[in-house]
């Protein structure tokens, strides 16, 4: 679990962007509960910054909290990956629509970066996938903040919030090369100011995760 003791300053802030992360980067399994005396320890902290954080998160749909029952990640189904999907497709293909018309060479380089640093951790013989998954999300929010447009990014951030868990399925090295690709194709579209190309090779970077993880909770579903 990537949490690690929080600092001098705003205890709950830290807490609530460490927990929010974790969940984006899908550190934390679908249905997993989880305990705040042992969320306390990692953080160093006291109960309160903890529960609070935990509320937040269920108040943005990332979490859920029954009655009288423990804070947990909510559990997977090809319904909710489905419904996610299709607002992750219309919110983000708007996103590099409009970062296509503010694209710097600056924006450039940084992606190419992200996108070597994914090659190269794909290369290795032990996937990495939690370093995998920043350097992707690192890689998105970059054309995503380019658009400028900070309610359609808060948008996409809650959207992401609630699809994180999922990504614990995509463990398939095959999927994540050809993934890298699709930023490939992304990456030439923003050079060459082609927005078509920018848009396909984003949609099929989303498509391709959304089979993937299909899949995967299809072999869950068969295992059980």
């Amino acid at each position: 679990m990537p949490l690690s003791v929080v600092k001098q300053g705003s205890v709950l802030g830290q807490v609530f962007d460490s927990l929010k992360s974790a969940i984006m980067m899908g550190e934390f399994e679908p249905s997993q509960k989880l305990r705040i005396d042992e969320l306390a320890d990692a953080f160093g902290t006291s109960h309160m910054p903890v529960r609070e954080a935990l509320g937040q998160l269920v108040v943005l749909g990332a979490l859920e909290s029954p009655p009288r029952r423990s804070v947990h990640v909510p559990k997977l189904s090809v319904e909710k990956l489905t419904d996610l999907m299709e607002l992750r497709l219309l919110l983000e293909t708007r996103a590099v629509e409009l970062a296509a018309e503010a694209a710097t060479p600056a924006l450039i380089a940084r992606l190419k970066k992200h996108h070597r640093g994914m090659g190269d951790l794909l290369e290795r013989k032990a996937l990495n996938l939690s370093a995998y998954l920043k350097l992707n999300y690192e890689f998105h929010f970059a054309i995503y903040e380019a658009s400028g447009n900070a309610e359609l990014i808060d948008m996409i951030e809650t959207i992401w919030l609630r699809y994180g868990p999922m990504l614990n399925l995509l463990r398939e090295k095959a999927w994540l090369g050809e993934g890298n690709q699709d930023h490939a194709e992304m990456i030439e579209g923003l050079e060459r100011g082609d927005r078509a190309r920018l848009q396909r090779g984003l949609q099929s970077d989303l498509n391709r995760a959304m089979n993937a993880i299909t899949r995967g909770i299809a072999s869950q579903e068969a295992a059980e």
